[in-house]
């Protein structure tokens, strides 16, 4: 009868050392004692939450310019302007503020969201790594 009883179990015991096997698997030694995960960071699975710190120099003028620079650092472009809310350009033409002349520490998506002011909702397309920017409706100011 005991032979019933570990047919039974051995289903549970090799899914047991495989999850085992796997988690010991993702761990990487780093130092003597020390070991790390290997898994990716927030910010490498998401771009966009990758923090930035950014000082912009006297060659970007706009706020288009100032998007540019982020998303290129990220591997974003923006749409395509025939895809993009008509008044998109207008946002993009506006005058750096001196105040967005240094931005962070802070993640690409508020930074981006920072630059459009509150008169715009950032747009994301992950799939083909691209961001728009559309105008809100029915602001209350």
């Amino acid at each position: 009868m005991p032979n019933v009883a570990n047919r039974r179990s051995l289903p549970a015991i090799l899914v047991l050392t495989f999850l085992f096997a796997h988690s010991l698997a993702a761990e990487v030694q780093i130092g003597r004692y020390s070991t790390v995960r290997a898994l990716p960071t927030d910010a490498q699975r998401d771009v966009m939450a990758t923090p930035i710190s950014i000082r912009f120099d006297a060659t970007v003028r706009t706020v288009g310019d100032a998007v540019a620079v982020i998303l290129e650092e990220v591997g974003y472009t923006l749409s395509d302007p025939a895809t993009a809310d008509p008044q998109r350009q207008r946002l993009l033409s506006h005058a750096l503020p001196k105040s967005h002349r240094q931005l962070g520490p802070l993640n690409v998506r508020a930074a981006l969201s920072t630059l459009a002011g509150p008169g715009w909702q950032l747009v994301e397309d992950p799939s083909d790594r691209l961001v728009t920017f559309e105008q809100c409706k029915n602001l209350a100011y």
